[in-house]
């Protein structure tokens, strides 16, 4: 049972793009902060709208952080049958063909949400910028940490035809034993 090259390439695609948009966006606010943008004091309100966002970005990462490996290893060992998603593992003998579409989604899905807060810190920071609370408050750098944990993420679990090989392995012949 192995992965063609060909059935690498469109995650390896995905990966990069989402390592692109993630990098390009903290290039953007690298190049915001350093040109004075958001020179002005920020008032009261300005300043309690970016601790709120700070606070909930890191509650949101948390809960996402938290949920993601569940949510992974429920869709890649879930059967759909007529449209129902059911909690057995992979039938005894499943083809590998068979199982790499649920191997894909939940990469993807697992991929989205892991992008999804580290977009919302990188807001966060872009406001932050555009408000002048990050000159005041260089704290609020702190919600690029998610961006970074994806960036990392991506690297670490980049997909090659081997690292794919062997999930989908222990996922077809891991759930036969």
């Amino acid at each position: 049972m192995s992965i063609s090259p060909a059935q690498t390439r469109p995650l390896q695609l995905i990966y990069v793009a989402t390592a692109f948009a993630v990098i390009v966006f903290f290039a953007l606010l690298l190049v915001l902060a350093s040109s004075g943008a958001g020179d002005a004091d920020p008032s009261g309100q300005q300043s309690m709208w970016a601790a709120v966002l700070s606070i909930v970005h890191f509650m949101f990462a948390m809960g996402v952080y938290g949920f993601v490996p569940m949510l992974f290893r429920r869709m890649s060992t879930a059967r759909s049958s007529q449209g129902e998603a059911h909690e057995n593992p992979p039938l005894p003998g499943e083809s590998s063909n068979a199982a790499l579409p649920r191997l894909h989604k939940a990469l993807i899905v697992r991929l989205a949400m892991m992008e999804s807060v580290a977009l919302f810190g990188l807001t966060v920071c872009l406001i932050a910028i555009t408000t002048g609370m990050l000159k005041s408050e260089p704290l609020y750098w702190l919600n690029l940490t998610t961006g970074a944990v994806l960036v990392g993420f991506l690297a670490a679990t980049f997909p090659t035809t081997e690292r794919l090989t062997q999930a989908l392995q222990s996922m077809v012949l891991g759930s036969s034993g």
